[in-house]
């Protein structure tokens, strides 16, 4: 019983340093993230009201330095404005290209924010796109 537990160790401490050499050749990479926060403020303004905030997102990148990512939160300012009659969520897209030349980096990229919900008569949509 003895040796078969050591041999079990001895061959995952063998093959954890593969695995991850394996995966580290992928020149993909997708990563996710998620929280509960007391709330979410952007740019110095509460977007819910300094009330709780569940925010989360996927990115994914590639070796070469191309990018695309999602994110989503809950917020309350559209509907606490007047500008909305239902609207309690923010959705972002983004992607973009970053690289470096000599010592130098730079990131070229496109972000959407988006804000699915009803307006109320005469108000604009509140979706927005930044370069």
């Amino acid at each position: 019983m003895r040796k078969s537990v050591l041999a079990a160790a001895v061959a995952t401490a063998l093959a954890t340093p593969m695995l991850a050499s394996a995966q580290a050749q992928s020149p993909h990479t997708l990563t996710g993230n998620f929280g509960f926060f007391s709330q979410y403020i952007f740019r110095g303004l509460t977007q819910t009201d300094t009330k709780p905030a569940a925010q989360g997102g996927f990115d994914y990148s590639h070796v070469s330095g191309f990018y695309l990512g999602t994110w989503a939160s809950n917020i309350s300012w559209l509907s606490d404005f007047g500008s909305y009659s239902s609207s309690s969520l923010e959705w972002d897209f983004y992607g973009g290209y970053k690289n470096t030349v000599g010592p130098l980096g730079y990131d070229v990229g496109l972000l959407q924010y988006y804000y699915p919900g009803t307006t109320v008569p005469g108000a604009n949509k509140a979706d927005t796109t930044e370069i």
